[in-house]
């Protein structure tokens, strides 16, 4: 479903700076119905990972192919979700009327109505915070608000940076616990985090990076 193929990305802070390399020669396979996790310290290359396959940056080398393309087109971007490690969400909106304004954006597809609105946000621990202003919850809440609005339009592919980052150790256990509902529902998780002892029952493969260079890699067979 999601492939990185020899993908270098670099910044260059000023025009007469040397250029920052973020991701060097980056290969991942990432299957349809798996759920796979890039771990690394700050700075390590993987939220600029994230962002590549989301269409949001592009490679300076090598390519990211979404189902086998190497140039995705609006209907392949339309099937993924991308969730940033903080969730710019607008503070005077209620709960529910995220999920409103996302389904709106999304062409109205997969709008969730009252019931299910509430159903969705039960799934991600936000029960009974419907009405609630967004800039009235935690931060960890607002991670989970972030996920239920990636939900809105059942998409086939989920890449969440850092989803347990903002979460004590409960709400870390919930939300791999989501995930791995998720993963039984055949979607699609690209993950990043700091830690892995949460998730190394959850993923089928873990890459660790190092300076954007892959450091370490496992998969599992399930």
């Amino acid at each position: 479903m999601l492939e990185f193929v020899a993908v270098t990305r670099s910044f260059r802070r000023s025009p007469w700076g040397r250029p920052r390399v973020a991701l060097d020669a980056f290969s991942l396979r990432v299957p349809a119905g798996r759920v796979v996790a890039i771990l690394g310290a700050n700075g390590s290359g993987k939220s600029t990972a994230l962002r590549i396959a989301a269409g949001l940056l592009r490679a300076s080398a090598g390519c990211c192919r979404l189902w086998g393309n190497a140039a995705p087109n609006r209907n392949e971007y339309s099937r993924i979700r991308y969730v940033p490690d903080v969730c710019g969400l607008p503070g005077f909106l209620s709960v529910r009327g995220v999920l409103g304004v996302v389904a709106r954006l999304d062409g109205g597809r997969g709008a969730p109505d009252a019931r299910a609105a509430e159903a969705l946000l039960a799934r991600v621990g936000l029960a009974g915070r419907e009405d609630q202003r967004v800039d009235e919850l935690s931060r960890g809440q607002t991670q989970r608000l972030g996920l239920a609005a990636a939900l809105v339009g059942e998409p086939d592919l989920l890449l969440l940076d850092e989803p347990l980052s903002a979460l004590d150790d409960d709400g870390a256990c919930r939300m791999v616990g989501l995930l791995a509902a998720l993963r039984a529902e055949g979607r699609t998780v690209l993950l990043t985090a700091h830690r892995s002892p949460e998730l190394r029952d959850l993923c089928d493969g873990m890459v660790w990076l190092r300076e954007g260079r892959v450091a370490e890699e496992h998969t599992w067979t399930r």
